[in-house]
């Protein structure tokens, strides 16, 4: 049926969620037993951001690297490549080859549908989490604002997006701005890991 690896990807979402990083990687390699290319990048992809909330962006690089040669495959799979490309950048920013991550994520924005809300929100907060990385506040700001104003119906990229312009507005110099998206944060995203943050 079509509907279980919607339902291996749910659950281990949930796992993440709940923050059993193990758990939730046991349960994507089960996508990988419908032996296609499509499910082989899906399975990689979702490791590999299981293992980036665990800061070990190595192993999270490998996994996007096997997502990227699964998209090669065929054509089906190929649309998780600017997905992958995108997870890729993130990680590579965060072990410090901030110039090439910027610029893919770049040309992620750049390539992808304006319809796709979830990978621009997604592309707009890798952005500013690369203008963060060189120090570039004004920059990392602007990342963020397009999630909140254009992309917030993407929930959890909302909260991040809220969460670092709490963050920016201070270093800004603009506190009632820091203290609003701190407020939304809370309001709107009680339970995500963002407002549980300091």
């Amino acid at each position: 049926s079509y509907h279980v690896p919607a339902a291996i990807q749910l659950k281990g979402n949930l796992l993440t969620a709940l923050g059993q990083h193990e758990a939730a990687r046991k349960h994507y390699a089960n996508l990988e037993k419908a032996n296609s290319p499509y499910y082989t990048a899906r399975a990689a992809i979702l490791t590999g951001m299981s293992w980036q909330q665990q800061d070990n962006h190595q192993a999270a690089i490998k996994e996007f690297d096997r997502a990227l040669e699964a998209t090669q495959k065929n054509q089906t799979a190929q649309t998780q490549s600017l997905e992958a490309t995108l997870q890729m950048a993130i990680s590579r920013s965060a072990t410090g080859n901030v110039a090439k991550a910027t610029d893919s994520v770049k040309e992620i924005i750049d390539a992808t549908d304006s319809k796709d809300s979830k990978l621009l929100a997604r592309a707009y907060n890798a952005l500013g989490d690369c203008y963060l990385q060189i120090e570039q506040a004004k920059a990392a700001r602007d990342a963020f604002l397009h999630v909140d104003v254009l992309f917030n119906s993407e929930k959890t990229e909302h909260a991040k997006a809220l969460y670092e312009l709490s963050q920016l507005w201070n270093q800004l110099g603009q506190e009632d701005r820091a203290r609003d998206a701190r407020q939304q944060l809370q309001k709107k995203y009680p339970t995500s890991r963002w407002a549980q943050k300091k």
